[in-house]
């Protein structure tokens, strides 16, 4: 219950999505009728370390929540036996613009963490396939301040292969990208 125009609601959980019913009740019997739904999703907390992402629980064809997409390329959560690695689904980077994702944003200095996955070429003799990369950008707004710290291409390996990047020189600030390029 709110008296004037807007009010501020508390208690509300990060990541979730809500839908918010609005009427007007000037007395007991002079009360408008309820609005239709007006739906929002909280933002993210801050990831704590160890941090541990599957794409399992993701509806297909989106983005991962709490990760922030930046530029014009297609990134999504895609579900295949056959291009998962143990699992169902995969993140799909696709289009012929370069791609970039970020991860959510972690509580700590990122120069501390490394990360680890599991990747593989769409195509092993598909030189359309570009390359993939990770690193980190300093502004979460600008893809041109990318910086990659490990690039595999699409022939630099056959199958699933496990990776491991250490983000050591990463500076204070910065957040973990990842990136595909035509």
């Amino acid at each position: 219950s709110a008296t004037g125009t807007s009010t501020t609601l508390t208690g509300l959980m990060p990541n979730t999505a809500y839908n918010v019913y609005v009427k007007a009740v000037c007395s007991a019997t002079d009360q408008s009728p309820w609005t239709n739904a007006t739906t929002f999703r909280t933002n993210c907390a801050t990831f704590t370390t160890p941090y541990t992402w599957t794409f399992e629980d993701m509806p297909v064809s989106t983005a991962p929540l709490c990760w922030t997409k930046v530029g014009n390329g297609t990134t999504n959560v895609m579900s295949s036996d056959s291009y998962a690695h143990n699992s169902t689904k995969y993140l799909r980077f696709s289009g012929s613009t370069s791609n970039l994702i970020l991860l959510p944003e972690i509580n700590g200095t990122l120069s501390d963490l490394q990360m680890r996955f599991w990747t593989r070429p769409e195509s092993t003799s598909n030189s359309n396939c570009g390359t993939f990369s990770v690193g980190y950008v300093t502004d979460i707004a600008d893809a041109t301040t990318f910086v990659a710290l490990a690039t595999y291409s699409y022939n630099d390996f056959t199958d699933y292969d496990e990776k491991t990047v250490v983000f050591a020189t990463a500076p204070a600030g910065a957040r973990m990208a990842l990136r595909h390029t035509p």
